[in-house]
């Protein structure tokens, strides 16, 4: 917990995964496809924008946040975090576990990503994440699917509970690659952890004031 300012963080650190996730699948089907990129008048990849990629190339990758009350605790809510990214295999669930792990020591797309635009590089790591959640839950599930891997489901319990860690996996899922992470959170604490965040915002925005200012 000494690496965050509020119990939140969970929320972004599953974002971010699953923007990088996302930003990997695109840059996978189109980092050494001349076509796309006569098209957009590059020579490189490296040289690509965001705004050239079309509003049908981004629809396909979208992420969809789900919120909704426990089935199996109405005290609870649960959150859903799904993208349509590349999933992750055997190597990607490995890195859940080893903080710091970044995408180069992934075979898969270490060949691919010195040809990436700086804004399309991934900003986060596996790890740090799941670590995060465990401020909020006691209980994380991933369910993931890589291009080349049957889906796995993963149930990891925190620490506190015993940190039990449940490997499914789905040889009879076909769908495209992706990650789901669910995780549920007392309906109580997480309105008093957004009260504190919400309030620490503003006060911090207060703070830049000049109150000595008359308009004030």
């Amino acid at each position: 917990k000494n690496f965050y300012d509020t119990k939140l963080i969970a929320f972004r650190e599953f974002l971010q995964n699953a923007v990088d996730a996302t930003k990997m699948k695109i840059a996978l089907e189109y980092y050494d496809n001349d076509k796309f990129l006569i098209e957009q008048g590059k020579r490189r990849f490296n040289d690509i924008r965001f705004m050239d990629f079309s509003d049908d190339i981004l629809k396909k990758y979208q992420i969809t946040i789900i919120v909704r009350y426990s089935d199996t605790n109405s005290h609870n809510i649960e959150f859903e975090i799904i993208d349509q990214g590349i999933g992750m295999d055997k190597q990607g669930l490995d890195a859940l576990f080893n903080i710091g792990k970044g995408w180069k020591e992934r075979e898969e797309f270490n060949k691919m990503i010195d040809y990436l635009p700086d804004w399309m590089y991934p900003t986060g790591g596996f790890g740090i994440g799941v670590l995060s959640a465990f401020l909020l839950c006691d209980k994380v599930i991933f369910k993931t699917k890589s291009e080349k891997s049957p889906q796995y489901i993963m149930a990891i319990s925190s620490p506190q509970s015993g940190g039990k860690i449940e490997k499914t996996v789905n040889n009879d899922y076909y769908k495209e690659s992706g990650t789901s992470v669910i995780f549920q959170v007392p309906f109580g604490f997480y309105l008093k952890e957004m009260r504190k965040f919400l309030f620490k915002k503003m006060d911090e925005e207060i703070n830049k004031l000049d109150l000595t200012d008359k308009k004030y």
